[in-house]
Formats: C-alpha cells, sequence, structure tokens
C-alpha cells in the first residue's frame, strides 16, 4: 500500500508543477526575435512634365526698333527670346507669344478679332522650334499626313525657299464640314505647313492658314509674313 500511495504523491506533485507552469509560474519563453526590417526601393525619379505658360500678347514693336529695318515701315518685329527666328507682320494684326520648356518659345500672329478683320487680314500663322523634324518620324512621316484636317479635301506637298533655305511644304484645301451632310463644296480655309531646318540644329516649324471670302488677298498677306521669316545659325 505505501508503494501504491507514493506514486499516487509522485503522480499528483507532477500535476500541481504542470498546472503551476500554464498559470505562467515556468519558466519564462524566449523572446521573439522581429524579422529585420528591409528598406523600400528608393522610386526612380519621373521626367518633369513640359511647363507651358500663359499665352502673352505682345506689343508690336516698329520693324526699325525690332533690328528688322528690312521689313516695311509700317510692320511690327517679332525676336524669338531664345535668338532661333525673327518675322515681321503688320501692325494691325496681333501676336501672341507662348512658352514651352520642351520647345522653346512659339509666336502666333492673327486678326484680333477675325469676325471684322479685312479680308486680306483673315490669316493665322504659328511658328514654333522643335529639336526633331516631323519628316524624320517613323509615323507620319510628312507634313500632310502630321497635320491632316477634317474636311481637306486636297493636298499637295512640295518644295519652297524661306529664309534662304530650300524646305519641305503641304498646302491643304479645307472644305467647311456640315452635319448631316459632310464635306461641302464650300471652301473654309487653306492650311501651308513649312518646316525650315536651322543651322545650328533643330527646325522651325510653320502653320500658316488663310481664308475668305477674298482668299488671293489674305494669301499674299501670308506669303509677305513668311517672306520675312530669317531662321538664325
Amino acid at each position: 500500500m505505501r508503494g501504491v500511495t507514493t506514486r499516487r504523491v509522485t503522480a499528483l506533485m507532477a500535476v500541481v508543477v504542470i498546472a503551476a507552469a500554464c498559470r505562467g509560474g515556468g519558466a519564462p519563453a524566449p523572446p521573439v526575435t522581429p524579422p529585420p526590417t528591409q528598406a523600400l526601393p528608393t522610386p526612380p525619379p519621373t521626367a518633369a512634365s513640359p511647363v507651358i505658360q500663359t499665352p502673352v500678347a505682345l506689343t508690336p514693336t516698329p520693324a526699325a526698333l525690332g533690328g528688322r529695318p528690312d521689313c516695311p515701315a509700317d510692320w511690327a518685329a517679332y525676336n524669338d527670346p531664345d535668338g532661333r527666328f525673327s518675322l515681321c507682320y503688320p501692325a494691325t494684326l496681333s501676336a501672341i507669344s507662348e512658352r514651352f520648356s520642351l520647345r522653346g518659345t512659339a509666336v502666333q500672329i492673327e486678326p484680333p478679332d477675325f469676325a471684322t478683320s479685312r479680308p486680306d487680314e483673315r490669316v493665322f500663322l504659328l511658328a514654333s522650334w522643335r529639336p526633331w523634324s516631323w519628316l524624320q518620324q517613323p509615323v507620319p512621316g510628312s507634313l500632310c499626313a502630321a497635320f491632316a484636317q477634317t474636311g481637306e479635301v486636297s493636298r499637295q506637298e512640295g518644295r519652297m525657299t524661306v529664309s534662304a533655305v530650300e524646305a519641305p511644304t503641304c498646302l491643304t484645301e479645307v472644305h467647311q464640314v456640315e452635319p448631316g451632310v459632310g464635306v461641302t463644296d464650300h471652301v473654309d480655309y487653306y492650311q501651308l505647313m513649312v518646316e525650315i531646318p536651322r543651322p545650328s540644329g533643330g527646325f522651325v516649324l510653320i502653320r500658316g492658314v488663310y481664308s475668305g471670302p477674298d482668299f488671293d488677298a489674305a494669301r499674299a498677306t501670308l506669303m509677305r509674313v513668311l517672306a520675312t521669316l530669317a531662321v538664325e545659325e
């Protein structure tokens, strides 16, 4: 009986020890070491978005004061702030300058009010510089394709001399488009695209538009302005 009692006491003591351990009375659990933190990769820098400033209306500068005494005395002169090109235009037209961070400065010549402008002043000319040529692009690869217009009925590629340089051109005839009718027989405007290479790099792109009712007079004004374009080296 004593042997049985001894075994019971030993078993009871073992239960008490296990219970005490379950209540936290046993040896503390080893500390858990957290895994080392890994530094997040630094994202690559993103390219800056092109900065386009608010267009600025320019005060006409007489041609002689603008360094262009070769232009008509009653015309104004525009000089690209980066020294890439200059041109003259009738002082009765307005000039608007627009700065692009990746493409320099563009100038837009147009009537102050198209609705009340004279027929010979119904012209629009946009001149800008860019480091690449439309003709060097795999798509579209031509001025006519790059500047296709809704309602165009014909396009003609050619070459003309501008600023003593032979440059590629595209002349497009655009007709009015009416809902439910489509392209009509009424001529809306003509668009002339010219791309002049600059000796020291880049290209000066000209977009000229002229419209009626006197298309011939408007075209003559546009061509007179284009004849004053001087692409600087």
